[in-house]
């Protein structure tokens, strides 16, 4: 398995591990920081215990990530521990069954997580960075991170032992590539608005029974310090000495590689060449060598002598020894000589060549023509450096000075800035972040007066946020909300209007009306019948489209109906005329390796869920819904 990872970081597996590390250890919480007692235990399985902090450090990794309502609720919360209980049973077990990933594997794969490489390569600095932002030690990443893909390779080898036989592969891609002729008929609420009736008093009952519908949206506006290594890289001004001893300490980065280049005199050869000419073009050849030996310039002779006739104009030269540039001959004795050298004469079909390896030795660029690369390596690497260690400080200046921002600002040289007005929806700039939402809508900060703990908006950015403008939702007057309310109620009523127009024609067409007769009646759109596919639906509904494919097929060539009722455009009522199903031999390899393929992953998927239910039903589980 960890063969395979390595093997693959480029690839899927690579694109895992930065989810992985994206959300780090979501279900996985830090258990070897913290100790409780009972009270402080949230869930017990099988004897070990799932602490109360390790639980609210999973949970916290999805602030920020799912709705702030959904992750309030029991329900979440809930979900969150049942996450920790499965890991928990799972790791159990496959210990148990001897899965085991050693330190050698491990060090390896982290080597080779992209995230943690600098120029290609591992680098320490940018590992320790990620430890700090995580508030992970480096002991506690390893053991989780062995931890998961230790259980994950009892997941693969539960999903991957799915059997699916021929048949019910063709007969879900039959399925799949089944058509249907429909059309439909679409009664628009448009039209029935305007015939609808809106009194005052209609208005004012339902004003006064919505009244949460027609307020204004709480909004608050806030101080905030950031500290990015954009910033920290814009500030950075590298001395000339620094600028000197990087260019010198990593030279190898601004030198360019060896080229070893080619040169040759090729005495022709005719085709079919008899041996008499060929022993005379050898003779030549040797005559040349033993010139070149005494030493006569290569080039000159080129010039004079070789029947190369597009190189001997230059010298005879080829250019750069590369793989496959060069007969296979040529190129073997081309990189048995050294610099200078030339080589025996050498025979292929064209004639004989002498060949000569020159070099053109590795140079460095001088530091004027690199000084912006430098100078923007060093900004990087500084800025990086100074975000780790700033950002320790941020948090502690937050948290220690919590009534005021200015502190912070003045100690780390940031600037303290502010929004604009904004709601739970968000606003501009920084208020567009949902972390920055969230916290700025919390009651500690809108009540509290104080600073928020560090958000980190994205992996390059740290803020500490103040709200210093509250203003709460209140309700709209019902003079300046009047024309919505009719707006509404006629909506309201054109929907309702439409929708028992539908049921009326659905019903006439059931009992053997003409879908083009009630159009005209009704003045109502009546869309043709088209062919459709699941696939290639076209410009179609999605809503249409299902009711589309579960209704009942026609019999005794009539046609089958069914009414849709949601959408925005109102509702339709299908009319489905035929089936058109795909013959075996309509299906291409392709559609049924996919098949087969999703087929597998579902039935895979299942088995690893009896797996895990098993787990379930065979542990002792205690939970403490009280304590989430």
């Amino acid at each position: 398995m960890l063969n395979t990872i390595r093997e693959k970081t480029q690839g899927i597996i690579a694109t895992f591990i930065l989810v992985l590390l994206v959300i780090p250890f979501a279900l996985w919480g830090i258990n070897s920081y913290f100790e409780g007692g009972p009270s402080n235990t949230v869930a017990k399985v099988d004897g070990t215990e799932i602490s109360k902090q390790r639980y609210l450090e999973a949970l916290e990794r999805y602030r920020g990530r799912v709705e702030p309502g959904r992750f309030e609720s029991s329900a979440f919360k809930e979900l969150v521990l049942s996450g920790l209980i499965d890991q928990a049973l799972m790791l159990q077990d496959v210990n148990d069954a001897g899965y085991r990933v050693s330190d050698q594997q491990l060090t390896r794969l982290v080597h080779e997580i992209p995230v943690f490489q600098r120029n290609g390569r591992f680098d320490m600095t940018m590992f320790t960075q990620f430890l700090r932002r995580e508030g992970l030690s480096e002991q506690a990443f390893l053991a989780q991170l062995r931890a998961d893909i230790t259980t994950r390779q009892a997941q693969s080898g539960l999903v991957q032992t799915a059997i699916v036989t021929d048949a019910e592969v063709n007969r879900l891609a039959q399925l799949l590539a089944q058509r249907r002729e429909a059309g439909w008929l679409r009664i628009a609420p448009e039209p029935l608005a305007a015939r609808a009736r809106v009194t005052p008093e209609d208005v004012k009952k339902f004003y006064e029974s919505k009244p949460d519908l027609f307020k204004t949206p709480e909004e608050v506006r806030i101080q905030f310090v950031r500290l990015s290594i954009e910033d920290l890289r814009r500030r950075h001004r590298p001395t000339e000495a620094e600028i000197l001893k990087a260019y010198q300490d990593d030279i190898g980065r601004y030198t360019t590689a060896e080229q070893r280049r080619v040169s040759h005199i090729l005495i022709p050869l005719p085709a079919n060449a008899e041996p008499a000419q060929a022993e005379k073009a050898g003779q030549q050849a040797e005559a040349l060598q033993a010139r070149l030996k005494a030493g006569a310039d290569f080039a000159a002779l080129a010039r004079q002598h070789s029947g190369d006739k597009a190189t001997a104009a230059r010298g005879g030269e080829l250019g750069e020894v590369k793989p496959g540039k060069l007969p296979k001959i040529l190129e073997a004795a081309a990189l048995a000589l050294k610099p200078g050298e030339v080589s025996d004469p050498i025979q292929t079909p064209a004639g004989f060549h002498l060949v000569k390896l020159t070099s053109r030795p590795s140079v460095p660029k001088p530091l004027a023509a690199v000084r912006a690369q430098v100078i923007e390596q060093l900004r990087k690497q500084w800025s990086e450096e100074r975000f780790a260690e700033l950002g320790e400080k941020l948090r502690n200046l937050a948290y220690e000075n919590p009534d005021s921002l200015s502190p912070v600002a003045n100690t780390l040289e940031l600037e303290i800035q502010q929004t604009g007005w904004f709601t739970r929806s968000g606003g501009h700039g920084l208020a567009s972040h949902l972390k920055v939402v969230e916290n700025a809508f919390s009651p500690e900060l809108i009540g509290g007066g104080r600073n928020s703990e560090v958000i980190e908006v994205d992996r390059q950015t740290l803020v500490a946020i103040r709200v210093i403008g509250h203003r709460p939702s209140t309700r709209k007057p019902l003079q300046q909300v009047r024309a919505e309310v009719e707006r509404l109620l006629r909506q309201q009523s054109a929907n309702e209007a439409a929708l028992a127009l539908a049921r009326q024609l659905l019903s006439e067409l059931r009992q053997g009306g003409d879908p083009q007769a009630l159009a005209r009646r009704h003045g109502i759109e009546l869309v043709a019948a088209r062919v459709l596919s699941r696939e290639t639906p076209g410009r179609v509904d999605p809503r249409l489209l299902e009711v589309v494919f579960r209704t009942s097929r026609p019999a005794g060539g009539k046609p089958t109906y069914e009414l849709v009722e949601s959408g925005s455009q109102g509702p339709h009522i299908v009319i489905l005329r035929q089936v058109i199903d795909a013959r075996p031999e309509q299906l291409s390899a392709d559609v049924r390796k996919k098949v087969r393929r999703l087929l597998e992953e579902r039935r895979g998927n299942g088995y690893f869920e009896h797996y895990r239910d098993g787990l379930r039903q065979q542990a002792d589980i205690r939970i403490h819904k009280e304590r989430l």
